[in-house]
């Protein structure tokens, strides 16, 4: 059972969002970090669940304060490992740790590591049974583990590209179907289909789905918009896309169009 001051202080860290304010973000820490130093963790040694996940939120701070800093997911993963590996060997999820793993996997070390987690927290899911925050947590899972599986086909080492391919549409359906059934969760859906036109390099659905999600979603336009020029800038998408291009629609000494998004 956790502590009413720990899920405080959770709370007030889950509020911030995801803007990156870096001096919150430090603030929680602190706050954290006190909670730890109490008379009854200092004289107490056993791993309880409150020390583990009071740990757990210290890292994921710590996480996206490197990733914010640096943009080095795997300076940042470094610091989760532990956080991974131990959910991977337990079968007892709280809400809080369920929530960390969502927001956390796309800095998992590898696609397998990600493939195994997110299989985990399907189930773990499951099991909140008629919860309010079921729809929301398939979700933000479907559309994080997308998030992931995009990442592995164009920057993961020596991925097998058979399996991100299969494994990304197989999560981009479980979230087609969810919106169906909860029009509240179409910002996920959108942001995901801008991913899926991403990996499949559809360049003219990238453009559309964009103007989509300026046009209902201006506050988080500018950062998917970042996050399309990352991929439509690297080698990796231009490689993919010219090939295609002079496969399939180029005549034989054609220049390809401008890719930027401007």
């Amino acid at each position: 059972m956790l502590k009413p001051e720990l899920i405080e202080i959770l709370e007030q860290l889950f509020a911030i969002g995801g803007n990156q304010d870096t001096v919150k973000y430090i603030r929680i820490r602190k706050k954290l970090v006190a909670f730890l130093k109490t008379e009854e963790f200092l004289v107490n040694y056993q791993m309880d669940k409150n020390l583990l996940v009071a740990r757990d939120a210290i890292h994921f701070i710590d996480a996206l304060n490197i990733h914010a800093k640096t943009s080095n997911k795997m300076e940042a993963s470094s610091r989760l490992q532990p956080f991974f590996k131990r959910l991977l060997q337990s079968d007892d999820w709280n809400f809080y740790e369920l929530t960390f793993l969502i927001s956390l996997l796309e800095f998992t070390e590898t696609i397998e590591q990600a493939l195994q987690l997110g299989s985990k927290a399907s189930h773990t899911i499951r099991s909140f049974g008629a919860s309010g925050n079921v729809a929301f947590f398939k979700s933000s899972l479907s559309c994080n583990m997308c998030s992931r599986l995009l990442f592995a086909k164009f920057f993961d080492k020596d991925v097998n590209l058979d399996l991100v391919s299969s494994q990304f549409h197989t999560w981009f359906r479980e979230l087609e179907f969810l919106v169906k059934e909860n029009n509240k969760l179409d910002l996920d859906f959108l942001v995901t289909k801008i991913r899926k036109a991403i990996f499949n390099t559809e360049v003219t659905e990238i453009r559309k789905s964009l103007k989509e999600l300026k046009m209902k979603y201006k506050k988080v336009y500018d950062l998917i918009e970042s996050e399309v020029n990352f991929y439509w800038q690297s080698e990796e998408f231009r490689k993919l896309f010219l090939d295609d291009l002079f496969d399939h629609d180029t005549e034989e000494g054609g220049v390809p169009p401008c890719i930027f998004i401007t």
